[in-house]
């Protein structure tokens, strides 16, 4: 009985799948996506398709280079806050000049590159609100080598 439920369950599922399928149906700006993953519900989300055809909610790449665990490109959700990033990249190494960590984002629209300067100390001590920094494609995170009385 409860496989003949599942069973149905999925096929009703399916059914708007198909018949968009069939209609040769393209997701354009506007649509909304539900996406599933079956393996871990924390993956699941809404998202909206934009203008650009890019959508809220989904990966994008960042860079972080410099005295990290694994620096290079990452994947990350919108709202990862640059601390976030950080960790993932394999956390600040110990040669890391923790007090002098740069964010570089190029302005879109201008193409001019601002440079952010972060305290990861501060944050230890409890300050900072730079560390809710929420990264944007493209930024690159530049921790940089501590010099010797660092």
């Amino acid at each position: 009985m409860r496989n003949l439920l599942l069973a149905t369950l999925l096929a009703l599922l399916a059914a708007p799948v198909a018949y968009a399928q069939s209609a040769g149906y393209r997701i354009q700006p506007g649509d909304q996506l539900a996406i599933t993953v079956l393996e871990d519900e924390t993956l699941n989300r809404n998202t909206l398709v934009l203008p650009s055809g890019s959508t809220t909610g989904l990966t994008f790449p960042i860079y972080v280079v410099g005295q990290v665990g694994e620096p290079g490109q990452r994947e990350v959700e919108a709202g990862t806050t640059l601390l976030q990033a950080i960790a993932l990249a394999g956390g600040l190494d110990r040669f890391a000049a923790t007090k002098r960590i740069q964010l570089r984002r190029s302005d879109p629209s201008t193409g001019q590159e601002r440079l952010y300067i972060f305290n990861y100390n501060a944050v230890e001590r409890g300050g900072a609100i730079q560390s809710m920094i929420t990264m944007r494609e493209g930024d690159v995170i530049v921790v940089p080598e501590r010099h010797l009385f660092e």
